[in-house]
């Protein structure tokens, strides 16, 4: 019997076949653990960047609320954070800031208990915000 010519490269194809296969295996696995963490690490920014807004706010809203009488204190604003505006409002129980899917919240160390909150907002897309304390009200504006 004779042997058939054409058989002796096929299992060098198969190889370099299942080769590739595996390699795009791996690339995929690569890609899918490294977006994984990007998006940790930018939900975490967003976060901590929201935290610090609204730290700097606060600090502002307890500075007006121990000076007696009436006053504004203005503050300059990130227009946005990682390229997104975001909105800061006041209310009744205290200071919130939305980006999109996330927000941090400030009871204002409970100053509501001795000073009444102007439901207020304004967006950070103009740069800058002032906190009013007329009496015993207080009101941010944009």
């Amino acid at each position: 019997m004779q042997k058939r010519k054409g058989r002796k490269a096929q299992a060098p194809v198969i190889e370099l076949v299942m080769l590739f296969g595996i390699g795009v295996v791996i690339f995929l696995g690569f890609l899918v653990f490294f977006s994984s963490y990007d998006s940790y690490f930018i939900s975490v920014g967003k976060q901590t960047q929201l935290n610090a807004v609204m730290d700097g706010v606060a600090q502002d809203i307890a500075t007006l609320a121990v000076k007696p009488g009436n006053g504004t204190v203005s503050e300059t604003l990130q227009k946005s954070v990682m390229g997104e505006p975001y909105k800061i409002a006041l209310n009744e129980t205290g200071l919130y800031l939305f980006l999109s899917e996330y927000y941090s919240y400030s009871n204002l160390y409970n100053l509501n208990e001795s000073l009444v909150f102007q439901p207020s907002s304004a967006w950070s897309t103009g740069g800058k915000i002032t906190v009013i304390k007329e009496g015993n009200n207080i009101k941010l504006m944009g």
